[in-house]
């Protein structure tokens, strides 16, 4: 089958990227290198596997590839196991990359220089070096989102847009942020989780299930939070509408949620994200913590991450 120019870009950015990056962290951290190249070769392996997913349902099923939606809509694509369980019968090297997956994971899973990692990378991705790696990704990936879409990105990399990228034992986090009201959240498991929830907590522990899902087979989990200003219906201030939506894009599969929440405070003062969320077998994370303020006080909320693994 004849290769799709645009997306073997994107899987290639991809592996440039995990190769960089383990450059980088085996000098900053030489004695986690076994560790390090387990990682690059589990993230490369799953990214060489989701091509071959691709050129599949291209051909089989492309009712599946959505190429006018902009790229996380495009590369999203939802892959069943019935797909997979196909692939795996007609695809030798899905087949041998499928194996090779399972061998790195378990290696993987429970490596004892995690807890060095995670102390060094938090300064690590500050660093020039490491930034100028994550940028190119971004620009590269930027630069096929504005071709799917013929004019613009919907990425929002403006110059004002902050990221970060995290890993860990359990998966990747990557996280990017346009002005302090659109937040965007992609959660690259190396586990499985039995369901995963994302929920608004406030001062007093009320919780909001926003989103509320299961996910399979180490599929991505994109979400996003828009925090706005307070809305007007008719003359009169909706402290409702504060933050004004919410939507998610989970797994391979876009679902229309868009759920409004209920919270206290006419206006959002600040949302800062945490730039760690480790991803472990606590089974909470937070992402992120809103304040807001009426005329009288002021009121906090977090964006918790409750999952539960197998």
């Amino acid at each position: 089958m004849e290769k799709d120019a645009l997306w073997e870009k994107g899987a290639n950015s991809g592996i440039e990227f995990q190769n960089k990056l383990a450059d980088l962290l085996t000098r900053e951290i030489p004695k986690a290198e076994e560790l390090i190249l387990i990682q690059r070769d589990l993230q490369i392996t799953m990214i060489e596997m989701r091509t071959e997913e691709y050129y599949f349902l291209r051909e089989h099923i492309p009712s599946r590839i959505i190429r006018n939606q902009g790229w996380s809509r495009w590369a999203n694509f939802e892959c069943t196991n019935e797909d997979k369980e196909k692939i795996l019968k007609i695809n030798e090297r899905y087949k041998n990359l499928e194996n090779k997956k399972e061998f790195l994971m378990k290696k993987n899973q429970g490596h004892p220089m995690w807890p060095l990692i995670r102390d060094k990378f938090a300064k690590i991705g500050k660093t020039p070096e490491y930034q100028e790696i994550e940028k190119r990704v971004r620009v590269t990936l930027e630069d096929i989102d504005i071709k799917l879409n013929n004019s613009h990105s919907q990425f929002g990399m403006s110059e004002t847009s902050k990221t970060y990228f995290y890993f860990d034992e359990y998966g990747f986090v990557y996280w990017i942020a346009e002005g302090e009201w659109k937040h965007n959240w992609l959660l690259k498991p190396n586990i499985n989780f039995k369901f995963i929830q994302v929920v608004l907590n406030d001062e007093d522990n009320n919780e909001e299930v926003m989103i509320d899902t299961e996910i399979m087979n180490h599929s991505p989990i994109w979400f996003g939070f828009r925090f706005g200003q307070p809305q007007l219906t008719g003359s009169k201030i909706n402290p409702h509408l504060s933050i004004p939506f919410s939507y998610s894009r989970i797994g391979y599969k876009p679902i229309g949620v868009f759920r409004s929440a209920d919270i206290k405070g006419l206006r959002t003062l600040k949302v800062v994200c945490n730039e760690h969320p480790i991803i472990d077998k606590s089974g909470k994370t937070i992402l992120a913590t809103i304040t807001t303020e009426d005329s009288k006080s002021k009121y906090q909320y977090k964006v918790l991450l409750i999952y539960e693994t197998e």
